[in-house]
């Protein structure tokens, strides 16, 4: 078994090129033969979705295995999934706050950037993205909801008063 796992390991990159969607899922299946390491070192220098492919299939199987990745995985979203961006870094917490926020300022993703700033603390920050950089104060409303701030609530309502037609789309 362990001959296997070492050829199966020296072997990740040309197991994508045949077939990368059945790669994934053996990797996946075999994750405690095939160490994580092994497969993310067999993909380097390939194609960046499929370590991205690989990773997001180990995250959904196991939240843990492979953590030391997250914010690999963090920068690979950012660039081939950033719908499902904000899912990941709602899931996971191994990663640093300050590198997620730079790779999300760097890539205009300005909801993810928001949830980080509210995860560091900075809420008034985060606020001020989902206002004035997003312009929706639907978002706005939500996240000032998850906070007991009265001072959050006297900015957005502030913010809303300066800006009517913001407020067209909570009235519908």
């Amino acid at each position: 078994a362990r001959r296997l796992a070492a050829l199966a390991a020296a072997s990740v990159r040309r197991l994508f090129e045949i077939d990368d969607h059945e790669a994934c899922r053996l990797l996946v299946d075999f994750h405690a033969a095939v160490g994580v390491e092994a497969a993310v070192a067999g993909l380097e220098g390939c194609d960046n979705r499929w370590r991205h492919e690989y990773l997001k299939a180990l995250f959904a199987r196991d939240e843990v295995v492979g953590h030391q990745y997250h914010m690999q995985m963090v920068e690979l979203f950012a660039e081939y999934e950033p719908q499902s961006l904000l899912d990941f870094l709602r899931r996971s917490e191994r990663y640093s706050l300050e590198d997620a926020l730079e790779v999300c300022r760097r890539r205009g993703l300005l909801e993810e950037e928001a949830y980080l700033l509210g995860r560091a603390g900075q809420v008034n920050d985060a606020l001020k993205v989902l206002l004035e950089k997003l312009g929706n104060i639907g978002l706005a409303v939500e996240f000032a909801a998850q906070y007991h701030d009265p001072k959050l609530w006297e900015f957005l309502v502030a913010f809303a008063l300066e800006r009517p037609h913001l407020l067209v789309p909570l009235l519908g």
